[in-house]
């Protein structure tokens, strides 16, 4: 089995460093995307079985994105609703609370371990 994680994240650098933990694993294909307007055209096109969501993008709040994602699964026959893990330097209850209500998978606070990521991918994947 493979798997797609689209990467939304505007800081160039943590995208291929996330790029390149995710990569040493050969069932896992990676996508980014540095802005909201240009996830939401990538996730129809590849329809990623996982989303790596920044909150703050240069175009939109993260949580907008999010809106747009369950919009587009939810219209469209083929694509169905990824899960998705938060990227954020915010770990503030709000938002935290906010994750809750819109049925994310976990948060990873930056700056944060490449262990760490790897770690919350494979288990969101179900990846053992």
């Amino acid at each position: 089995m493979s798997y797609t994680v689209l990467i939304v994240e505007d800081t160039r650098e943590l995208a291929e460093i996330i790029q390149l933990i995710l990569g040493k694993h050969d069932i896992i294909t990676t996508f980014t995307e540095a802005d909201g307007q240009a996830a939401i055209e990538r996730f129809r096109e590849v329809k990623p079985d996982l989303v790596l969501l920044d909150l703050n993008l240069p175009d939109m709040r993260g949580w907008h994105v999010l809106d747009e994602l369950k919009r587009i699964s939810d219209e469209e026959d083929d694509i169905n609703m990824p899960k998705v893990v938060i990227t954020t330097a915010y770990g503030d209850p709000a938002n935290k609370v906010m994750g809750k209500l819109q049925e994310i998978v976990t948060y990873l606070v930056k700056p944060f371990k490449p262990s760490e990521v790897e770690k919350v991918v494979m288990e969101s994947l179900g990846i053992e």
